[in-house]
């Protein structure tokens, strides 16, 4: 089991220098350790900057396509 931090989701969802090391990561680990926290500081990463499209992740997360 591998603990993601935050910082290593938002480069999962947002294209920067280490998004292509993650995302090979993701594919390897199948159920990564999150903090209870995760979600409330992801979220607040995008809060002002509205880098991403948070309906399309929260369907990417939940499985729903």
């Amino acid at each position: 089991m591998v603990y993601l931090d935050t910082s290593v989701l938002v480069a999962y969802y947002c294209p920067e220098a280490l998004s292509r090391q993650v995302q090979n990561l993701m594919r390897e680990e199948v159920k990564p350790a999150l903090s209870s926290l995760t979600e409330v500081e992801f979220f607040s990463a995008f809060q002002s900057a509205e880098k991403l499209d948070i309906d399309a992740i929260l369907l990417s997360i939940s499985g729903e396509h």
